[in-house]
């Protein structure tokens, strides 16, 4: 999910919406160090693992 890293630098991101996209792959287990402030991240109705 390399879409994930384009968030590293968005310090101040609290929500993420990517449900409904057709993502596929592995979720890396980092996500979560990606942002201190990330409060949600929804990615459900696609193919993550």
């Amino acid at each position: 999910l390399s879409i994930l890293t384009s968030f590293t630098n968005c310090r101040l991101l609290d929500e993420v919406d990517l449900s409904h996209n057709l993502l596929s792959g592995i979720l890396p287990a980092s996500v979560g160090n990606q942002t201190t402030t990330l409060l949600k991240l929804d990615l459900s109705s696609n193919q993550i693992e």
